[in-house]
């Protein structure tokens, strides 16, 4: 889109900054980088202005080297006072765009003022160790009354079956196999407000908007008899109607337009940040939800099948072929298995013998990088050393030659 809009027109490109604006997301530096590597330097402050308050290091670097005036890039700075935090950067650029030291010495005066991106990044990171409530909600929700045989951890893993054709899952260590059956139904049961959001969140991530909508304005007459609080249910009202417009547009969380933010920003600018870091963990894998609400296309999340743990109270559990799961299942079994007491966490897999090797990486649930291991053997395990991590959510992915094997996340609880 960025690039067909700056080919074809090539002599308004300064024209065409307003309309890029409404293109431009702050969770996209990509689109960013791209936008100013196109446009004259005139026209880069209007696009970073957009931007306001989200922007990170990459595009400001991007923006100097394409020649932002000096001024400009000052205003720039002022507005996204996170970067002021990072005082290498700051004195890196200042050196490449010859910043005198007394202006440099306002940023530094600026620094300690916490940015909305840096209050958000918080948010998530804090809602990743904290779990919240939630992760007692999707327990109580997924377990059966009618089937109390069904014990939420069996001493091997987490794994928890619903009574109905043995549909497996998995709350915080592997990831089992996704079915037809629909977690709605569970936690319709659950009498809490955390229940209607999650449902909400279920039928956003499933692609029926107007459903979820429904549930979140069904809020209001619900406040009271969940006794909830009401600040949060306007901010989830708030950030619902961001994702709302947002969705219809075919764009998710990540990609809110600037004129979005700004309408959040507006809202309740507290609070919010709290709000938005738990709708955008249930969102994009990063949520104790998540292995239960996930971005299901076809029948089967997963080409593979990752090993179920326990069984339900007709002793079933799930075999190499099932109802429900890829009709091209392979023979590919994958599983991660966290042990306390050693304080490492095993994956053991085995492949088809076609296979070319299978890659394991972990990462946080911000995205960065912790582990990786690649091999070209058919079968075997590798280990996580885990002892000097903080207590959080940790982001696993298994893909192999023909593509994701299995993902999911590890909960160290210390």
């Amino acid at each position: 889109i960025l690039t067909g809009l700056f080919i074809g027109h090539k002599n308004a490109r300064t024209d065409s900054a307003a309309t890029l604006r409404h293109l431009i997301d702050f969770g996209n530096t990509d689109s960013l980088v791209t936008a100013i590597n196109l446009l004259p330097a005139p026209a880069l402050y209007n696009v970073l202005r957009a931007d306001s308050n989200w922007l990170s290091a990459r595009p400001v670097w991007a923006a100097g080297a394409r020649g932002l005036p000096h001024s400009s890039m000052l205003l720039v700075l002022g507005q996204n006072r996170d970067l002021l935090r990072d005082y290498s950067f700051l004195d890196s650029l200042a050196r490449a765009l010859r910043i005198t030291n007394s202006e440099r010495d306002s940023f530094y005066a600026l620094a300690p003022v916490t940015g909305r991106r840096t209050l958000l990044t918080e948010a998530i990171i804090k809602l990743g160790r904290d779990m919240d409530e939630e992760a007692n909600l999707a327990m109580m929700a997924l377990k059966s009354p009618a089937d109390t045989a069904v014990a939420p951890d069996n001493g091997i893993g987490a794994g928890v079956c619903t009574d109905t054709a043995s549909i497996y899952y998995s709350i915080d260590t592997n990831t089992i196999y996704y079915g037809r059956d629909s977690i709605d139904g569970w936690l319709r049961r659950t009498e809490k407000m955390g229940a209607v959001y999650a449902r909400a969140g279920y039928w956003y991530n499933m692609g029926n908007y107007s459903r979820a909508d429904s549930l979140i304005q069904a809020t209001d007459s619900l406040v009271v008899r969940y006794g909830a609080d009401t600040t949060e249910k306007n901010d989830y009202k708030a950030l619902w109607s961001a994702l709302y417009t947002a969705a219809a547009a075919g764009r998710g969380v990540m990609h809110l337009q600037a004129n979005e933010i700004a309408m959040l920003d507006t809202t309740a600018p507290t609070s919010l940040y709290h709000t938005a870091a738990r709708m955008i963990m249930r969102s994009t894998g990063a949520s104790v939800l998540d292995p239960i609400i996930p971005h299901i296309s076809g029948d089967c999340l997963f080409p593979g099948l990752s090993v179920g743990k326990g069984t339900n109270a007709g002793n079933n559990s799930p075999g190499g072929s099932f109802e429900g799961a890829s009709a091209a299942w392979d023979g590919t079994i994958f599983s991660a298995y966290p042990n306390p007491a050693t304080g490492k966490v095993t994956f053991t897999y085995r492949l088809p013998a076609n296979a070319e090797g299978i890659h394991i990486v972990v990462t946080t649930i911000l995205g960065s990088k912790l582990a990786d291991w690649q091999t070209s053997e058919p079968m075997g395990s590798v280990q996580w050393e885990t002892q000097n991590l903080p207590a959080g959510i940790y982001i696993y992915q298994a893909t192999g030659s023909g593509g994701i094997i299995s993902t999911g996340k590890i909960v160290l609880v210390k």
